[in-house]
């Protein structure tokens, strides 16, 4: 080929080849730009680049330009009468050459060309059917809600955490959140005013107050309870529960950023059938330091790519896990191998009441449940060891399940009554102050103070309120108040004179 002279002309070769698939010849000649074309009618390329593909049926096509005697007289060469490679050239638009390259020398070039194009080609069309089915999934997924699920979002220590200054609706409950990220809590000063006590309340979904109106919450009874009559110091409840929360997102948050609000007393609820799965399914970050997490990884729930939470099993954070198709299809695939092969203790334990939204009991055997166990009160022992060095009263809550109260489901309530019974065995053996609801709860009515099997209605959020502010009293406020058994380091206490 010919390089430009003065400017006046330029060079234009062509690579032309036949294909053959098992003795079938397809109509497909593919044209190859080689050498600098300049500006001009088919743009600039550079050196070896694919100028573009023809699909033919019986003879070549080439550019109007290029029509010459001599490209007629190889067009009309039947396809499996060419015998090797062809490079066409030009001298201003004119064709000036046809000449032939031995196959050998040009067929790895123009097969590796071939087979970055079909990769190409298949790419984009995977990638479009991908796109098409997670947006279907998500239309599938999300359905007719009027209640969208943007309501959480992730940080670089927790996968899910509510978000701040967000305005919502959750089960048919307008909420909204401060900038902390706290439900229907008014502006929050780091720093507490003179004369204010300030108790942090750290909980999952029942302290959230799920299904109640944000004034019968148990934090809010509480509040109201501690300041009446008006004493020395105004009392303040913070509460930084949160749907999706567990023990572990406790300890990270109050390792991280608990501490800066400045708590006077600290009070941790826990609910052992859905938290000990909860714990069960996630894991800790590196960097635990004094029994603390760094951070939580993974876990039940995930805040989608689109800001949606969803109800999956993470071990991230990763971009799949985000995605509607991961969700559906791992769900699928979890309720099959259960199918196929069941897992204890789900499959027969008589009575066992562990929360399970379904596709994840394949995964939790009796193995990750005691892991779930251990990774629960790990974190709470993290949280009062914390707690003590601070000098700052810790209290923890444990809320029964409503199992624990039925009559009508003695093997279930059994089951329940002995997740309890574990539960104060173990804050006994670490030395966990603790405040077990299950006489008041039950002396107040039992199962009829819940509407469904963990969260309270706001009769059962009151009863709650007000024993946890005659606790309260009783062990950290009032001077010369009794200590339980058995007896927690010592903490610093005020007067409510």
């Amino acid at each position: 080929s010919s390089k430009k002279q003065g400017g006046a002309t330029s060079s234009r070769p062509f690579l032309h080849a036949p294909l053959e698939f098992g003795g079938w010849k397809p109509a497909l000649l593919p044209f190859f730009y080689r050498g600098s074309a300049g500006p001009g009618r088919w743009g600039n390329f550079s050196r070896s680049s694919l100028l573009f593909p023809r699909f033919l049926r019986g003879e070549g096509s080439f550019p109007k330009h290029l029509r010459r005697p001599e490209v007629r007289r190889l067009q009309r060469r039947p396809l499996n009468r060419l015998p090797g490679f062809h490079i066409l050239t030009t001298r201003n638009r004119k064709l000036t050459s046809v000449s032939e390259i031995p196959p050998a020398k040009a067929g790895n070039e123009l097969r590796s060309r071939l087979l970055l194009l079909t990769l190409i080609f298949f790419g984009l069309l995977a990638v479009l059917i991908l796109l098409a089915t997670e947006f279907w999934l998500r239309h599938s997924y999300l359905g007719d809600s009027n209640e969208p699920r943007d309501h959480a979002e992730e940080t670089w220590y927790l996968p899910v955490r509510l978000r701040g200054d967000y305005e919502g609706v959750m089960w048919d409950i307008p909420f909204a959140t401060n900038t902390y990220g706290f439900r229907d809590e008014p502006p929050l000063d780091p720093v507490p005013p003179e004369g204010e006590f300030r108790i942090l309340s750290l909980g999952d979904s029942i302290g959230f107050g799920l299904g109640v109106p944000s004034r019968d919450r148990y934090g809010q009874v509480l509040q109201r309870e501690l300041n009446k009559p008006p004493g020395a110091f105004r009392f303040r409840v913070v509460n930084a529960s949160g749907q999706g929360y567990s023990p572990s997102s406790y300890a990270a948050y109050i390792h991280r950023e608990g501490l800066e609000l400045n708590p006077d007393l600290v009070l941790v609820q826990i609910e052992l059938c859905n938290d000990v799965t909860d714990e069960a399914l996630l894991g800790w970050s590196s960097g635990v330091e004094a029994g603390l997490p760094g951070g939580v990884r993974g876990g039940r729930y995930v805040v989608g790519w689109d800001g949606q939470l969803l109800g999956t099993w993470s071990r991230g954070p990763y971009f799949f896990e985000k995605t509607y198709t991961y969700t559906l299809i791992l769900r699928k695939i979890l309720e099959s191998l259960y199918r196929i092969s069941p897992t204890e203790p789900f499959h027969s334990t008589p009575g066992l009441t562990y929360y399970a939204m379904g596709y994840e009991k394949f995964l939790l055997d009796r193995h990750r449940i005691d892991s779930g166990w251990k990774r629960l009160f790990g974190a709470l022992e993290g949280i009062r060891d914390l707690l003590e060095r601070e000098r700052i009263p810790f209290l923890l809550m444990l809320v029964p399940s409503r199992f624990v109260f039925q009559q009508d489901a003695p093997v279930h309530a059994l089951f329940a009554r002995k997740l309890m019974d574990r539960a104060i065995e173990q804050c006994r053996s670490r030395q966990i102050p603790y405040l077990d609801l299950s006489h008041d709860l039950r002396q107040a009515g039992g199962s009829e103070l819940y509407f469904d099997f963990a969260h309270l209605t706001s009769e059962g959020n009151r009863i709650t309120g007000r024993v946890l502010a005659h606790e309260l009293r009783r062990r950290y406020l009032v001077p010369g108040g009794e200590e339980p058994k058995p007896t927690p380091p010592p903490i610093r206490k005020r007067s409510i004179g």
